[in-house]
């Protein structure tokens, strides 16, 4: 799968997305998060969302 071929999130679902995130860090389900370019992979987005850094190893 190119990665022009995958779909980007519409506003509200981002939203929705950050809202439970938020959430899932208040219960301590995920660390802090951890800061991505815009331009890094979508997993990587992800993984810094959740609190999870990408790069380490």
């Amino acid at each position: 799968m190119s990665p022009e071929s995958v779909q980007q999130p519409a506003a509200a679902e981002s939203d929705v997305d950050l809202a439970a995130g938020d959430l899932a860090r208040q219960m301590g389900m995920y660390g802090p998060e951890v800061a991505m370019p815009a331009t890094a992979p979508t997993l990587d987005r992800v993984l810094g969302l959740t609190g999870r850094d990408p790069a380490w190893a």
